[in-house]
């Protein structure tokens, strides 16, 4: 399962893959983000939870430009929600290099960081190691 979404222009803004071989749902945000390619991400990462029934993602920043933090209500009140309901158990954030795509991930931890394992991670490394350690 592979799914790429894009903007209007045709530059993709997400690819979502199971990786069935590691165990986890591979998400890779790509470039500036707003509030409705974070939903139509987020929507699609909740199809892709319900397809495969995998508990675990790989959420992967680090082609992300600037903030997307705009979206962080929505994430916090609708997003969260549905994952846990579908059931999401463990999700590794790899950050953005840049300050206001780390704050906004950060942003994003506070809220909803207490309603499953949700860690942060500078890099690939560390995000897998954790995620291979997690049942």
């Amino acid at each position: 399962m592979k799914k790429v979404l894009r903007k209007l222009d045709g530059g993709e803004f997400i690819t979502i893959e199971y990786k069935s071989h590691e165990g986890w749902v591979y998400v890779n945000w790509i470039g500036l983000q707003s509030v409705e390619t974070v939903k139509a991400g987020g929507e699609a990462m909740l199809e892709a939870l319900k397809e495969t029934g995998c508990s675990k993602f790989l959420n992967d920043n680090r082609e992300l430009v600037g903030p997307w933090d705009k979206a962080n209500d929505w994430v916090q009140t609708n997003w969260t929600p549905r994952m846990l309901e579908a059931g999401l158990k463990y999700l590794a954030f790899i950050v953005s290099h840049g300050r206001y795509g780390k704050l906004s991930a950060e942003d994003a931890h506070r809220r909803i960081g207490n309603k499953f394992e949700m860690k942060l991670f500078d890099s690939y490394d560390k995000a897998t190691t954790w995620l291979q350690s997690v049942n």
